[in-house]
């Protein structure tokens, strides 16, 4: 049998760093269009979130937030970038930046201001090969630097489709497919296979996971009803399913059951069936 997951809400996800369980994740989107005689790039970040427990460097301090172009050339890291163009702050000595005590303290004060839209550069067509990406920058003392993450600057350098809602889930891991391989009638009842599910949510929120159109947690393999699978999650049965407290960018691991069983005379043959696990924010 298999298990197919899908997204209550479906869009593209956009982590663009994501360098460990401490990972501020963030979506950017940049359009680039010509405005004769000008070459304009609109920017938006549009999400920012996750525990970070790297150091801010505006803690006690009074800085100005803003976005940038950076020129990356080919064959270097993001940190070998370089800005171009002038900052459009957006954030002027926010008390919520001096306050934060590291990154993620950070994206929880910058969830107040998104989405942020602003255009961040217009004049002539940029020359030369290299990529185009739009960073965060903070100001401090008349100095402008890259805001970062674990060293990484945390950029946008690919053009992605916004998310439609502020807050959402998703699952992380892909189709679960239980193959029972070849089993004879005296083996079937009572044969069990796991895996894991993974999912997370952009904010700390509560979340079911469940299926639906199942029979008290049953899933059918075949029409005559004579080969099932008990599906449950950590436990508790699918249709029911589970609440969860998601915590912000954290990625939470459940286990999926699929448990065998028969009613009344079984034919030789193979058997099938396969359902969809939801995830929905309460």
């Amino acid at each position: 049998m298999s298990i197919r997951f899908i997204k209550k809400i479906s869009f593209l996800v956009f982590f663009l760093y994501q360098g460990s369980v401490f990972a501020i994740h963030y979506n950017f989107q940049r359009s680039y269009y010509s405005l004769p005689p000008n070459y304009v790039v609109d920017a938006t970040l549009y999400d920012i979130f996750g525990p970070n427990h790297f150091e801010n460097p505006c803690e006690g301090k009074n800085c100005d937030l803003g976005l940038q172009i950076y020129r990356y050339p080919d064959n270097t890291s993001v940190e070998d970038g370089y800005p171009q163009g002038a900052v459009t702050y957006f954030a002027y000595s926010p008390r919520w930046l001096s306050t934060a005590r590291n990154m993620g303290e950070v994206a929880e004060g910058l969830q107040s201001l998104v989405p942020i839209k602003r255009r961040v550069y217009q004049g002539p067509i940029m020359s030369g090969n290299d990529n185009v990406g739009v960073c965060m920058v903070y100001r401090l003392n008349g100095l402008v630097r890259p805001l970062t993450a674990h060293g990484i600057h945390i950029c946008g350098v690919t053009d992605l489709t916004p998310p439609p809602q502020l807050v959402w889930c998703n699952p992380t891991s892909g189709s679960i497919n239980f193959n029972y391989g070849p089993i004879s009638s005296a083996s079937l009842n009572g044969l069990q296979k796991s895996a894991n599910y993974t999912a997370w949510c952009n904010r700390s929120v509560t979340a079911k996971i469940y299926v639906k159109n199942l029979n008290n947690g049953r899933l059918y393999l075949r029409p005559d009803k004579s080969i099932y699978a008990d599906l449950t999650i950590d436990g508790k049965g699918l249709d029911t399913g589970i609440l969860y407290q998601f915590t912000s960018g954290v990625g939470s691991a459940f286990t999926i059951r699929s448990k065998l069983g028969s009613t009344g005379d079984v034919e030789t043959g193979g058997f099938n069936g396969s359902t969809v696990i939801y995830i929905d924010i309460q």
